[in-house]
């Protein structure tokens, strides 16, 4: 299971890094060994800290450390940990994946890599193709044809429609639905009665924006629909710039847009899926403004499977992370998504409940690795 060049692939990091750690343990679950490989800079993790799930510690190597690929090896002997530093990178992934000897690599959202990998190539897509790193018709050549030597699976099935069409590809890909982080099911499945002291009160008039700060994202259009809101109504958005390691022009900018405006609140970000199962409960109304295309929406599903209304675009493979009860609204559409947020405030508890059990039921990590596994070639 190969991570990108963007982000440690620990539990800590980013929906797609959780993701790939929580699918290897499905699939080392189902009797497989999986090795994690994960590129960083100037972190080194204890190999424990994949397996166990928890926030990864991180001990720096020096200062200005060459980029390195980790290995971290999830098998019946035991843990094993290993690291190859890359003098070109990525290259070096091919000299590390001779060394492991897998039989098949599992790529997230990088398809030209499959180039330096030996042996069988499972391709999972995250992103829209516009965000999978293709900057020339030449690699998206190349990129298509890598993708039909290997296997193809995409989040949603509007996101395998978009990478069969942009690659041209003979088939359409598999669809391979994520799962919600289990930190989130465990909180929304204890009961309600019994452990009510356990839970946060709502915050009437909170409207949690649980995505990063960024344009695309929906943050300008979010702020447009809080001056037209009225009283009564407060946005929280998070600090999120991961995975950038330094806050960039545009975040810096939105910053700024977010601290001037008079329903709004920025907090420091938030890693930790128990931490950020409180905001949800906190929340009257989850949103979900995207304006480009997403894969999925995890945020979506994770707030539905916490009994939090939601409001999301219809963009991209986001209408497929909504249950019924939770129509979509027209990307961009500012005055939409006021309304849309005024009619979500006054879901039913039943509706809440019935959103809360579609997502738990069909988005869980065992079912989600047990498809990706079908997807290896049979030895």
């Amino acid at each position: 299971m190969v991570g990108t060049e963007l982000c440690p692939l620990t539990p800590a990091g980013g929906a797609l890094e959780r993701l790939a750690c929580g699918w290897a343990r499905g699939v080392h679950a189902l009797g497989h060994d999986a090795f994690l490989v994960s590129c960083t800079r100037d972190v080194c993790f204890a190999p424990e800290d994949w397996v166990r799930g928890d926030r990864a510690r991180g001990e720096r190597d020096g200062p200005a450390a060459a980029p390195a690929w980790k290995a971290v090896a999830l098998s019946r002997e035991g843990l094993v940990a290993t690291s190859r530093l890359s003098l070109e990178f990525p290259r070096s992934l091919l000299d590390l994946l001779r060394i492991l000897a897998p039989d098949v690599t599992v790529l997230s959202n990088r398809p030209l890599w499959a180039s330096l990998c030996p042996g069988a190539v499972v391709h999972v897509l995250h992103n829209w193709p516009s965000a999978l790193d293709i900057t020339s018709e030449a690699e998206r050549i190349e990129a298509s044809g890598l993708l039909e030597k290997g296997r193809c699976l995409a989040v949603s099935q509007a996101l395998a429609d978009a990478v069969s069409s942009y690659f041209g590809l003979a088939a359409v890909p598999k669809v391979l639905y994520p799962f919600i982080d289990p930190a989130f099911l465990d909180r929304a499945e204890r009961p309600l009665t019994t452990d009510a002291s356990r839970r946060v009160s709502t915050v009437v008039g909170r409207i949690l924006f649980p995505n990063r700060l960024l344009s695309k994202k929906g943050v300008e259009v979010l702020l447009e629909a809080m001056e037209m809101i009225g009283a009564g109504w407060h946005a929280v958005l998070f600090d999120n710039y991961s995975p950038w390691s330094e806050p960039t022009a545009e975040h810096v900018r939105l910053r700024a847009a977010v601290n001037a405006a008079e329903r709004a609140l920025l907090v420091p970000a938030v890693s930790d899926p128990g931490e950020m199962a409180l905001w949800y409960e906190s929340a009257s109304v989850a949103v979900v403004p995207s304006v480009e295309p997403e894969g999925l929406g995890l945020s979506a599903l994770e707030a539905q499977a916490m009994r939090v209304p939601v409001v999301a675009s219809a963009i991209g493979g986001l209408p497929e992370a909504l249950h019924e009860t939770n129509p979509p609204v027209p990307p961009g559409d500012a005055r939409a998504l006021v309304e849309a947020i005024r009619a979500a405030s006054r879901r039913s508890a039943s509706e809440l409940a019935e959103a809360s059990l579609w997502a738990r039921r069909r988005f869980r990590l065992a079912p989600s690795a047990r498809e990706l596994a079908r997807s290896f070639p049979v030895p």
